[in-house]
C-alpha cells in the first residue's frame, strides 16, 4: 500500500510540474512577442499575468486557448512555434496588423486544435505550407494578403471547415478549383474574391448544401453558371461579378428562396432574366449590369417588398417598366441606364420614402416626368438624360433632384 502512495504523489507530482512547466512556457511566448513586435497596446501587458493580458484567453485550468490581437496595429514579427508554447490554442486572431515582408509563420501548422485561424491583412507574403494537419479548424481567413505561388489545395483536406476566405489575393499562380472543394460539407462562407482562380464552376457546387455565402468575383472564371446553384437551400449571398461568364442566367437560381443578394455583373451573359429571380421573396439586391443580356424588365421585381439596390445598367433590355414598380418601401438604389427601356416613366419610384439614386439615362424613355418626382426628398442623384422626355420639371423639387 505504501508503495502504490508512493507511486501515486510521485505522478501527481510530476504531472504537477509538468503543468508549472507548460505555464512557464506561455511566458516564454509572450515574452518572444514582446520582443518581436511592437506596438502600444502591448505594453498594457506589463505586470499581469499572461490570462489577465488584454487579447488573451485561457481555459479554467489557466491554459491558453485564444490569442486575438486583430487590429491591434502591431509591426514586426509573429513568432513561430506558436503551439509549442500554447499546445492548447483554439483561436488565433491577427488580422489588421502590420507583419509587412513576413512570411506565413509556418509552425501555426502544429496546431493541432486550433479550431479559428484569422490573419487577413497582415501584409503576410510568400508561399503557404501544407495546411492539412490543421484538421480541427473550423475557421480560415487569409484575406487581403501578399500570398505567392500555388493555391494551398490542401484546404480541401480540412473536412471541419465552415469558413475559408482568400479575398484578394491576387499573387497566386492561376489555378482552377478541384472537384474535391465538395468535400468540405459543413462549409457555410467559401469567398474566393479575386485569388486568380480560372476554368469553371464545378457543378458539384451544387451538392454543398450548407453553403450560405458564396463569393468568387473578380477572377478569371469562364463556362456557364450551373443550374446546380439552385439546389443550395440556405444560400443567401452568390455574388460571380467581374468574371467571363457565359450562356444564359439559369432559371433554377429561382429556387434559391433565401437569397438576399445576387450579383452576376461584369461577365458575358446573354438572354433574359428569369422571372423567377425577380420572384423570389427575400431578395434585397440584384446586380446584373454590364452584361448582354435582352429581354424584358423582370416583371416580378414590381412587387418586390425586399429590393433595396436594383442595378441593370449597360445591358440590352427593352419594353416598359411596370407602372406600379417602385412602390418597395426599401428601395435605395435604382439604375437602369444604357438599355432600351421605352414608355412613360413608373410614377411610383419614390413611394417608399428611401430612393437615393434614380440613374435612368440613355433608354428610349417618353413623356413628361411624372410630377410625383417632386416629393423624391431622399434622392441625391436623378440622372434622365438622353431618353425621349419632354414636358417641365417639377419645379418646387428642383434643388432634390439634381
Amino acid at each position: 500500500m505504501a508503495i502504490q502512495q508512493i507511486v501515486f504523489f510521485s505522478l501527481l507530482l510530476m504531472m504537477l510540474l509538468l503543468s508549472v512547466s507548460g505555464k512557464n512556457n506561455q511566458s516564454e511566448f509572450f515574452d518572444l512577442m514582446k520582443k518581436s513586435l511592437s506596438g502600444d497596446l502591448m505594453a498594457g501587458w506589463d505586470g499581469k499575468h499572461v490570462c489577465n493580458y488584454s487579447g488573451i484567453g485561457c481555459d479554467d485550468l489557466g491554459y491558453v486557448v485564444k490569442i486575438d490581437i486583430s487590429g491591434w496595429s502591431l509591426s514586426g514579427r509573429f513568432p513561430e512555434g506558436v503551439c509549442d508554447y500554447l499546445p492548447k490554442l483554439r483561436v488565433l486572431r491577427l488580422g489588421q496588423n502590420h507583419f509587412h515582408g513576413n512570411r506565413f509563420p509556418v509552425g501555426v501548422t502544429n496546431c493541432s486544435v486550433l479550431e479559428e485561424l484569422n490573419m487577413t491583412g497582415t501584409y503576410v507574403t510568400g508561399a503557404l505550407p501544407d495546411l492539412t494537419p490543421l484538421q480541427a479548424l473550423r475557421s480560415l481567413d487569409l484575406s487581403f494578403n501578399l500570398f505567392t505561388g500555388e493555391f494551398p489545395l490542401s484546404v480541401t483536406n480540412l473536412s471541419n471547415l465552415e469558413v475559408l476566405n482568400f479575398n484578394e489575393n491576387g499573387g497566386f499562380s492561376p489555378w482552377r478549383l478541384p472537384a474535391n472543394i465538395t468535400g468540405l460539407r459543413k462549409l457555410k462562407s467559401l469567398v474566393l474574391t479575386a485569388c486568380k482562380l480560372s476554368g469553371g464552376i464545378p457543378v458539384g457546387i451544387g451538392s454543398m448544401a450548407s453553403l450560405v455565402d458564396l463569393e468568387l468575383s473578380e477572377n478569371g472564371m469562364v463556362g456557364r453558371i450551373p443550374g446546380e446553384l439552385g439546389m443550395l437551400p440556405n444560400l443567401q449571398l452568390l455574388e460571380l461579378y467581374y468574371n467571363q461568364l457565359d450562356g444564359e442566367i439559369p432559371e433554377e437560381l429561382g429556387n434559391l428562396s433565401n437569397l438576399v443578394d445576387l450579383d452576376l455583373s461584369g461577365n458575358r451573359l446573354i438572354g433574359k432574366i428569369p422571372d423567377s429571380i425577380s420572384c423570389l421573396p427575400n431578395l434585397q439586391v440584384l446586380q446584373v449590369y454590364n452584361n448582354t443580356l435582352s429581354g424584358q424588365f423582370p416583371a416580378g421585381l414590381a412587387n418586390s417588398t425586399t429590393l433595396r439596390i436594383l442595378s441593370l445598367y449597360a445591358n440590352s433590355l427593352s419594353g416598359e417598366i411596370p407602372e406600379n414598380f417602385g412602390t418597395s418601401p426599401s428601395l435605395v438604389v435604382l439604375d437602369l441606364s444604357e438599355n432600351q427601356f421605352s414608355g412613360k416613366l413608373p410614377p411610383n419610384l419614390c413611394n417608399g420614402g428611401k430612393l437615393t439614386y434614380i440613374l435612368l439615362l440613355q433608354n428610349m424613355f417618353s413623356g413628361e416626368l411624372p410630377e410625383s418626382y417632386g416629393n423624391c426628398r431622399s434622392v441625391v442623384r436623378f440622372r434622365v438624360n438622353y431618353n425621349l422626355l419632354e414636358g417641365k420639371i417639377p419645379e418646387h423639387k428642383l434643388n432634390v433632384l439634381f
